[in-house]
């Protein structure tokens, strides 16, 4: 094997090979036309013996192919993201695929010019969960032929196939549960409902409330109104420390606090903590997402599971199908799933829980 650190060049296999340029560039190609198979296994044998790397980048612009697969996701720093990445990457590497990852930082400005990197790199196909709420990067695109499928965030009004999750169920779900243990007293948190997964979650927390006829202090939930990408810290972990610290210092604090995902709720264990304060004994909590580390906290930590690692297979099959031409247009919308762990405690077992005889979808609450 040769040592060098130079690349490899079709000219040094040709003079290894003690044929011409034009033989081994065919050879390589796979294009095979006029070539004896005596000089193609010397050419071969020549590419191997001197470590020659083929340039599939070129390769694949020359054949206007590619086998890879954009990526765009809002922050991998949220252990969520990885997962439902991996789930991606099983099935891209099973089709013979690679996955291009980018990472917007929570930014839609990144996000846009990462679109275009990816198209320019002739990159057909392109797997998104969308932090914009201006899509006409996304329709460009898409008119130049490449396919989009979104997951995660639904992309309101926009013709590509969506693979979603049901959150607003989830946070009705996570709500009724907190209720159903004798918890009146709960505080909501969240980062800015200025995506589709947050104002679902909100909202069904909402209509929760509305249906089991339970009127919360406003001082009881709190949004935040910046969100920024930090290398240092979670922002989703910093921000359910701070807003948890608000709402302990009330004059009547809440007895649970439902976060709206699950690195939140650890920024409200990390919080509570500090402040003295034992979960479930003096303060119950409920998170959303059902990450890995939720089951190796102390206490475990009571959360909705989010398909996370399925949607990720799902949203790549469904891709390669559209990119195959055999994929029939329908949305998915994959279901919540109730986790029960040690972080809630039950109080007032006494006490009837009465609710309206509509269901929580009649609400209608927004």
């Amino acid at each position: 094997m040769n040592e060098s650190k130079k690349n490899i060049t079709i000219y040094d296999i040709a003079k290894e090979a003690k044929v011409s340029p034009a033989t081994v560039s065919r050879v390589l190609s796979d294009s095979g036309y006029g070539v004896r198979p005596l000089l193609r296994k010397r050419v071969e044998e020549a590419a191997d013996l001197l470590g020659y790397m083929p340039n599939m980048i070129g390769r694949q612009l020359k054949k206007k192919i590619t086998t890879n697969i954009g990526v765009i996701l809002p922050s991998i720093s949220n252990p969520f993201y990885p997962k439902l990445l991996l789930g991606i990457e099983e099935v891209a590497r099973q089709a013979g695929k690679q996955v291009l990852l980018c990472n917007s930082g929570r930014s839609a400005d990144v996000e846009k010019g990462y679109l275009q990197t990816l198209y320019e790199n002739q990159v057909k196909g392109i797997i998104v969960s969308s932090i914009s709420n201006d899509y006409s990067m996304f329709s460009e695109i898409q008119e130049r032929g490449v396919s989009l499928v979104a997951l995660d965030q639904k992309m309101e009004n926009f013709d590509c196939q969506q693979i979603l999750f049901d959150y607003e169920r989830a946070g009705f779900m996570a709500a009724e549960h907190l209720l159903k243990k004798g918890h009146r007293k709960i505080g909501f948190i969240s980062a800015p409902l200025d995506r589709f997964s947050r104002k679902s979650v909100f909202d069904g927390f909402c209509s929760a409330m509305l249906q089991y006829q339970i009127d919360l202090p406003e001082e009881y939930i709190l949004i935040s109104t910046n969100e920024y990408e930090s290398i240092e810290n979670s922002y989703e972990f910093e921000n359910g420390r701070n807003l948890t610290e608000k709402l302990m210092n009330l004059q009547n604090p809440p007895t649970a606090i439902f976060a709206c995902n699950d690195m939140t709720a650890l920024g409200v264990y990390k919080q509570l903590n500090e402040m003295g304060l034992k979960i479930p004994d003096d303060v119950s909590v409920m998170g959303l997402d059902d990450i890995e580390v939720s089951s190796m906290i102390s206490p475990g930590l009571t959360t909705i599971h989010q398909p996370n690692y399925e949607m990720g297979k799902i949203a790549c099959k469904i891709l390669l199908e559209v990119l195959d031409g055999e994929f029939n247009e329908v949305d998915i919308l994959l279901q919540p799933k109730l986790i029960e762990r040690g972080s809630i405690k039950e109080i007032d077992v006494g006490r009837k829980l009465h609710g309206t005889k509509m269901g929580w979808k009649a609400l209608g609450y927004r």
